[in-house]
């Protein structure tokens, strides 16, 4: 299986394409906190007037996301790690997402047989899933790094990925480390910017041995993250 490596959203993919996309700051890395919440089913939205309408028809729904990095006026959660460590969400709910980056290049490549999506904190897991249930039925792994603007976490994970994939010996701290100085990750080191709190920073810098890879699947016409395994 090929493993390339492309960014932003404009991703060409067919049915014989596996896609990893990767958004470290911050979207895939609250979903991997989401799912270690026990939460195995997450809405994936383009809009935010998209995920309102959705709302009205499940039980129990929650919104998280953002508009340029920003919380959204009448969503329950931003786009932050942190916050949902600070405050759970309910296990009873039923999340649904919308972000700039990571929801939007997910829904750009569902032509491709399988999406999975990824963080530094679930990197390793995912690597796994794709080695034990993916290595033989795809002819290309693409691991999308989602931002579009030129800053190096994304990448630092789809490099990370794809060399682990090849079998090489790698140093994921080497790589975390570019995270850590990324463009993006000054926004969070200013204490000025309150959207973008300090340790969402901290947490998408650390692995989560026992997280579960998230798979893209389609139900009734809507697009959900699920729990892979």
């Amino acid at each position: 299986m090929k493993i390339k490596i492309t960014s932003g959203h404009t991703t060409t993919v067919n049915s014989q394409s596996l896609v990893v996309v990767i958004d470290v700051l911050r979207a895939f890395t609250l979903t991997s906190f989401l799912a270690e919440q026990c939460h195995n089913s997450i809405y994936l939205c383009r809009t935010a007037a998209e995920a309102f309408e959705l709302k009205q028809q499940l039980c129990h729904p929650v919104l998280l996301g953002e508009i340029k990095g920003l919380p959204i006026a009448g969503f329950d959660y931003g786009n932050s790690p942190a916050e949902l460590c600070d405050r759970p969400v309910a296990s009873n709910a039923t999340p649904i997402l919308r972000t700039s980056n990571g929801v939007e290049a997910v829904l750009n490549v569902l032509a491709a047989g399988e999406v999975l999506v990824a963080s530094f904190r679930d990197a390793d897991a995912v690597i796994n899933y794709i080695k034990q249930h993916c290595q033989h039925k795809f002819t290309e792994c693409v691991l999308v790094a989602s931002d579009r603007n030129g800053s190096d976490e994304d990448l630092a994970c789809a490099e990370y990925m794809q060399a682990v994939l090849s079998g090489k010996n790698t140093d994921i701290d080497s790589f975390i480390n570019r995270v850590k100085h990324s463009a993006n990750a000054k926004r969070f080191l200013d204490k000025a910017q309150i959207a973008f709190p300090g340790k969402d920073l901290e947490l998408a810098c650390t692995i989560n041995h026992d997280a579960k890879p998230m798979v893209v699947r389609k139900e009734n016409g809507h697009i959900m993250l699920e729990n892979a395994l």
